[in-house]
């Protein structure tokens, strides 16, 4: 992910075609789809919401979600350390 900030490319790509074709859930065939599960999960969202937004099962929607950060496995720390900072920073 941080190679494609890097080079200036649309983050969520690589993202996307990484994690949802490893799984190639049926539900993510749609590239809008994929995009809004993906800022979702960034923003912080769970396994309820994601259910929600695919129509798939809460246990579906935690490994799609775990998946995800399986595969980015620094963004999980990063996103905590923005939300501690924030909290303590008062931002």
């Amino acid at each position: 992910m941080m190679e494609a900030f890097i080079k200036e490319q649309d983050i969520r790509r690589p993202q996307l075609l990484s994690v949802w074709h490893s799984m190639k859930p049926s539900h993510l065939t749609n590239a809008a789809t994929r995009t809004t599960v993906n800022f979702s999960i960034l923003y912080g969202a769970g396994p309820t919401n994601i259910s929600r937004q695919l129509g798939i099962s809460r246990t579906e929607a935690k490994e799609l979600i775990d998946q995800y950060f399986n595969t980015y496995t620094g963004l999980k720390k990063y996103m905590r350390g923005v939300v501690e900072a924030a909290h303590s920073d008062g931002l």
